[in-house]
């Protein structure tokens, strides 16, 4: 349930009205960084391909986890956007070409929002 209620609330127009209302409650400390999740079926190169394309977008890797249970590959990132110099939309939009190559589900959402959550 909260997985989906952290989409909802970062995915379009309501992330930017969330994010908002969170800095007006001055909840909002570091609006740069980002947390990434990587899932799907293991294979060679994933952390590779997703790393070359952070680097490719000047987006620097602060925290990284990764398992594979079962055969799952399963990575979570915390990372810095800005360097970046781009939305987090066109971010978002500029690591489906990763998501189709691997065939993988890649998540992104922003650092205050997930804390945000898991703060309720």
């Amino acid at each position: 349930m909260q997985d989906e209620i952290c989409r909802c609330l970062t995915s379009g127009a309501g992330g930017g009205i969330v994010l908002a209302y969170l800095q007006s409650l001055g909840r909002v400390e570091n609006m740069t960084k980002a947390v990434i999740s990587v899932t799907g079926l293991d294979a060679t190169g994933i952390i590779a391909k997703v790393a070359t394309k952070l680097s490719e977008l000047n987006i620097n890797i602060l925290d990284i986890t990764q398992t594979i249970l079962g055969g799952y590959f399963t990575m979570m990132m915390v990372v810095d956007l800005d360097g970046a110099h781009m939305t987090f939309a066109d971010i978002d939009a500029a690591l489906q070409p990763v998501r189709d190559d691997l065939q993988m589900t890649i998540h992104m959402q922003r650092m205050d929002i997930f804390d945000a959550m898991h703060r309720v």
